[in-house]
């Protein structure tokens, strides 16, 4: 199973039956596809090297073929779409290792299919770059999660990290726990980085508590 693709030397662009719009750029580049109208959001492109490699692999390696069909199969594809747990679930069947993952990719990029494949290839391709480049630091928290809410920040954003602080909160995640979970990260620079985050949180839970105790305090005046 070879996936051929063609780059044109001007941009291409492409419509789908809904309308939306899927347009290749930088075609100098075999590395950069951007997909808009979709999701709204980037795809990140593997270097399509990866996918001729894919394809040689899949033929020298030991994995089977015939599973990609239950591995791929329509309902696990539209149930991964209804929930993050599912994709999660999912994906790992399809991330066991990288024989198994790049025959998956191999798949949904097949010319005929991409387009009808796009909403679950982005997600599999943010979930291949996430545990390329993310630390799971406990089931709760992630790298990757925290650079989000630092880049928000740096832009003067704070509802990503105040949405984030509140479910912790409501979760019991004590500041002890958030500068534990922090203190897995191994390079010291990274660790320092999210020394800003660490007090914002310990701040926040005292404002928190604060304004639990004082409305109980509140509550019992009342009843006197």
């Amino acid at each position: 199973m070879r996936v051929i693709f063609v780059l044109l030397a001007a941009p291409t662009l492409f419509f789908c039956s809904n309308g939306a719009e899927l347009t290749v750029l930088n075609t100098t580049s075999q590395k950069d596809i951007r997909v808009e109208g979709m999701t709204g959001r980037r795809l990140r492109s593997y270097d399509m090297g990866d996918l001729d490699n894919a394809s040689n692999e899949e033929r020298a390696s030991p994995f089977d073929l015939s599973k990609l069909d239950d591995l791929m199969s329509a309902d696990k594809i539209q149930n991964a779409l209804k929930s993050i747990k599912n994709q999660e679930a999912l994906f790992k069947t399809w991330h066991v290792d990288e024989a198994t993952s790049k025959a998956v990719l191999a798949k949904l990029m097949e010319k005929d299919k991409i387009i009808e494949n796009m909403p679950i290839l982005t997600k599999y391709n943010d979930f291949r770059t996430r545990h390329a480049f993310n630390t799971i630091l406990d089931s709760w928290l992630d790298t990757k999660n925290l650079d989000e809410i630092s880049t928000a920040l740096k832009a003067f954003k704070t509802d990503p990290m105040k949405n984030q602080f509140s479910t912790w909160y409501k979760d019991g995640i004590t500041p002890t726990q958030f500068t534990s979970a922090l203190n897995k990260i191994t390079n010291t620079d990274k660790r320092k980085s999210y020394g800003a985050l660490e007090s914002h949180y310990k701040e926040f839970v005292k404002m928190k508590d604060k304004k639990a105790a004082d409305a109980i305090k509140k509550a019992a005046e009342e009843m006197n």
